[in-house]
C-alpha cells in the first residue's frame, strides 16, 4: 500500500525510516527536511506491506525520488504511482531503478553515483565569479537545458521556476563565472539545510571545457560553503591527508597521500595518519563528543585504522561520549570500546534529530499516557 504523507507525523516516520543513510537518499532527505507537506510543489508517500515500511518516494516539482533500505517491494505498485505522477525524472538506488525500469519503457536509464567534494585551494581562475543574482536565473537555466537529458526532462521556465524558488527559500545558492559579460560555467548547492549542503548544476559551456573551469567553480562554492560555517562559528575540520584505495574493495591496491595529492584514479577511503593526530589532538580538548559515521571504510580491514584510533582515543576522554548509527556502533564494538563510551545507539540520523529537539513517533508513542 502506498499513503500519502498528510500529516507533521507522516513526516516524521519517513524521515525516522531514512535515519543516518541520508547519503543514499539525500535530496529526498533535504527536500523532506525543508519543505515538508507544506510545500505546494512538494509531494511524498510512505510504501507499507504489513505494516513495515518498504520504500518511501518524494516528488519535487517534476522531479521524483526514492528510497528503500532493503530494496524490496511491490514494483508495480510503485509504478503505478510514477505513471499517474508523471514525474520528469526518477532518482533512486540502481537496484530500484533496474527494477522499476522493466515497466517505464518511455524513460531512459542511467546509473551514476553519489561523490563528496572536498576544496582545493590550489584552483584558480583568470575569470571573475560571483554569486547569482536574478537577471543570470534565465541564462543559467539556459545553460542547464541545453544538456539533453536535462532539457528532456524540464522545460526552460520549470528550470528557472526551481532556480528562483531554491535562492529564494535559502535553500540553495549558485555561483556564476564569466568571460567578461558570458557566463561559461556555473554551480550550486543543490540543497542546504542542517548543516549538510549538497553540490548540483555544475555545468561549464561547451567551449570553455577541457579547462579545469568546473573544478575552479566548485572550488569556490565550498570554499565558501566553509566560509559561511566559520560565521557561524563552526570548526570545520577536514582531512588533510588520506589512505587511497585504488578501488572500492576490501583488497585493493592502497598508498598514502595529502588532500592536495590524490592521483586520478584512486579515492579516499580512509583518513591518514597526519589527519588521525589532528582530530585526535581535537578530541582531547572536548567534554561532550558525538559520534555519527566512521572516518573511512571500517568494514574494510585496511580503511578501519581511522576509525580505531579515534575509537581508542574516545576511550580514554574524561567525557561525555555519544555514539549514533549502525556503522559507527558496529565500529566501536570491534574496537572493543564499547563499554568505555557514555551511550551507544543503533540510531544516527534519529539520536541527531533527537539531541536538536525534534519529536520521534517511536518516543512520543512512549510518553503518550
Amino acid at each position: 500500500m502506498i499513503k500519502k504523507c498528510c500529516s507533521e507525523n507522516d513526516l516524521d516516520i519517513l524521515l525516522e525510516y531514512i535515519g543516518k543513510e541520508y547519503r543514499e537518499a539525500i535530496y529526498l532527505y533535504l527536500d523532506a527536511i525543508k519543505y515538508g507537506i507544506s510545500n505546494p510543489n512538494v509531494s511524498s508517500w510512505i510504501q507499507t506491506e504489513n505494516e513495515v515500511i518498504t520504500s518511501i518516494i518524494l516528488m519535487y516539482h517534476t522531479g521524483m525520488h526514492i528510497y528503500s533500505k532493503e530494496k524490496v517491494f511491490d514494483a508495480s505498485e510503485l509504478v503505478e504511482l510514477i505513471l499517474n505522477q508523471n514525474p520528469s525524472i526518477i532518482c533512486a538506488q540502481e537496484k530500484i531503478i533496474e527494477m522499476i525500469s522493466r515497466n517505464l519503457k518511455e524513460y531512459k536509464l542511467e546509473i551514476g553515483n553519489v561523490a563528496q567534494c572536498v576544496y582545493n585551494e590550489k584552483y584558480n581562475s583568470i575569470y571573475s565569479i560571483r554569486l547569482a543574482t536574478p537577471e543570470d536565473y534565465t541564462r543559467m537555466a539556459k545553460m542547464l537545458i541545453s544538456d539533453p537529458d536535462i532539457g528532456a526532462s524540464y522545460s526552460l521556465d520549470e528550470m528557472i521556476k526551481q532556480i528562483e524558488e531554491r535562492i529564494k527559500d535559502g535553500y540553495s545558492r549558485s555561483y556564476c563565472m564569466f568571460d567578461g559579460e558570458v557566463l561559461i560555467a556555473q554551480a550550486s548547492t543543490g540543497a542546504e539545510e542542517s548543516g549538510v549542503a549538497t553540490i548540483a548544476y555544475v555545468m561549464t559551456e561547451p567551449n570553455y571545457r577541457g579547462k579545469g573551469l568546473g573544478k575552479t567553480i566548485v572550488g569556490h562554492l565550498a570554499k565558501e560553503l566553509m566560509k559561511k560555517a566559520e560565521e557561524k562559528g563552526v570548526k570545520m575540520l577536514l582531512p588533510i591527508d588520506n589512505k587511497l584505495g585504488k578501488e572500492f574493495s576490501a583488497n585493493t591496491e592502497t598508498m598514502y597521500a595529502d588532500r592536495e595529492s590524490i592521483p586520478d584514479g584512486w579515492e579516499g577511503l580512509d583518513i591518514g595518519p597526519k589527519t588521525i593526530e589532528l582530530y585526535a589532538e581535537e578530541l582531547r580538548k572536548a567534554k561532550t563528543v558525538i559520534w555519527n559515521g566512521t572516518v573511512g571504510v571500517a568494514e574494510f580491514a585496511a580503511f578501519a585504522e581511522g576509525t580505531n584510533k579515534l575509537a581508542q582515543v574516545l576511550a580514554e576522554l574524561d567525557a561525555t561520549t555519544i555514539i549514533g548509527g549502525g556503522d559507527t556502533a558496529a565500529a566501536i564494538q570491534k574496537a572493543g570500546v564499547a563499554d568505555k563510551m557514555t551511550h551507544v545507539s543503533t540510531g544516527g540520523g534519529a539520536s541527531l534529530e533527537f539531541i536538536e529537539g525534534k519529536k520521534l513517533p517511536g518516543i512520543e508513542c512512549l510518553l503518550d499516557k
